[in-house]
């Protein structure tokens, strides 16, 4: 890939991708440090992009990923600091501020990612299990399962499951 590729890319996806990592992050300077790893990653993979639906699935897929990994560096970083710091006030429209607090908290700590990726596409996004099936690359019963074992780590952790 070369640099006229791959500003053809960045003309094309930096918009979304920025957009997309905004949403989860809630913060404008983490979005762009998100786009930066993105096109770095990228650029150092060198990913072939011939196809529009497998690039804006990739571009989807590693901004969520790289967003999430954030999530995680932050709820480490502030659990160090003094008592846990600031949290995210940012929403999504027609959410309750202090449901998506806390689902952003728990989504810093679950094991395995996909996990977390499953849950934030099925609670914060409102995707279909078909659809995040599809995102993921797997099949909709996988998605189930994520979204199962997310709902008992959620009771373990709060005391109270998840609507489904």
């Amino acid at each position: 890939m070369d640099r006229s590729q791959l500003a053809s890319l960045y003309d094309r996806y930096g918009g979304m991708v920025f957009r997309r990592a905004r949403r989860m992050l809630g913060a404008d300077a983490d979005a762009e440090d998100v786009v930066q790893e993105v096109f770095g990653l990228l650029w150092e993979k060198g990913t072939p992009m011939e196809d529009m639906d497998a690039a804006s699935a990739w571009f989807y897929r590693t901004t969520t990923n790289r967003a999430l990994n954030t999530l995680r560096s932050r709820s480490r970083r502030q659990s160090r600091e003094s008592g846990g710091g600031q949290t995210l006030q940012v929403c999504l429209p027609g959410s309750d501020p202090e449901a998506v607090r806390l689902l952003r908290e728990l989504l810093s700590d679950l094991h395995p990612p996909v996990v977390a990726e499953a849950a934030y596409y099925f609670y914060l996004e409102q995707m279909t299990l078909p659809e995040i099936a599809q995102v993921l690359g797997v099949s909709r019963r996988t998605v189930a399962n994520h979204l199962a074992r997310f709902r008992k780590q959620v009771q373990l952790r709060v005391g109270n499951p998840l609507e489904a």
